[in-house]
């Protein structure tokens, strides 16, 4: 937002009296779980992991960005299917205020993997092995409007017009055929915000975000609780995990290595 736009805006005292309303109304009715806050750092979004439910053994507002885990909550049978609407997306009226009133901010879904099975407790300095989703398994997300899919993949809008006092809860619906148990998923998607005209500050895309869902569960153990917070600040730190070769990969480039010895043997 240019300098003139938000100097007047500072110098209203109305103005200044709402975004405080705002910010304890904001409080007020935030849900309790885990999920985003979008930001604008020099320019560029970035998204702030937070947890307001109960305590899960991680700090409550993380220590790093662009990674977070909940949970698929809902199974139902009669159409072999889970849910969630964790984790949420917001975007917070000082940040709305300062920085994306009136963007429309959207969100583009990537691409889809899977950690399986982890290990329980996973030790220091252990690369997650993630692997594409199982034959048949897809997840969507949806806020406005039709779906995007591990299948489809493509972009959803969170918000036409990031309003002044913020957008609020931004509830995804997250849906996968079966009940999951014994992995992680992991979606990684990336934000953008697109300016209402010109005279508006370009703002830069956020760096790849990882949104994970755990399996439901009655016990740490089953919901992969340790190894959901691991993965969450693995990913944070250092990105997707590189893959490690196949063996039937090695194998053929070790075929190939073997037959051009030769060739260079017999000339």
């Amino acid at each position: 937002m240019n300098t003139s736009r938000l100097h007047a805006k500072s110098l209203s005292l109305a103005t200044i009296a709402t975004l405080l309303l705002m910010l304890v109304t904001a409080e007020v009715f935030a849900h309790s779980g885990r999920g985003f806050e979008i930001e604008v750092k020099n320019g560029k979004l970035q998204l702030q992991g937070v947890n307001n439910g109960g305590s899960d053994g991680a700090p409550a507002v993380r220590p790093y960005l662009n990674s977070i885990h909940d949970h698929w909550s809902t199974y139902v049978e009669s159409i072999d299917q889970s849910s969630s609407t964790f984790p949420e997306l917001e975007v917070a009226p000082q940040v709305a205020f300062s920085f994306l009133e009136g963007y429309e901010v959207d969100l583009e879904f990537v691409a889809a993997w899977q950690w399986a099975p982890p290990l329980i407790m996973p030790p220091p300095g252990t690369v997650p092995n993630l692997q594409p989703l199982d034959d048949g398994e897809v997840i969507s997300i949806q806020t406005i409007g039709a779906p995007i899919t591990s299948e489809s993949l493509g972009v959803i809008q969170l918000s036409a017009a990031v309003p002044a006092a913020g957008t609020g809860d931004i509830v995804p619906s997250y849906t996968i055929n079966g009940s999951p148990a014994g992995k992680i998923h992991v979606l990684q998607v990336i934000l953008t915000a697109i300016a209402p005209d010109a005279s508006y500050p370009e703002i830069s895309a956020s760096d790849p975000a990882f949104l994970l869902l755990s399996p439901r569960g009655d016990d740490p153990v089953q919901r992969l609780h340790h190894a959901s917070l691991y993965l969450e600040e693995y990913l944070a730190v250092n990105g997707l995990p590189i893959p490690e070769p196949s063996v039937t990969v090695l194998s053929i480039l070790g075929c190939f290595f073997m037959t051009f010895q030769r060739r260079r043997m017999c000339i």
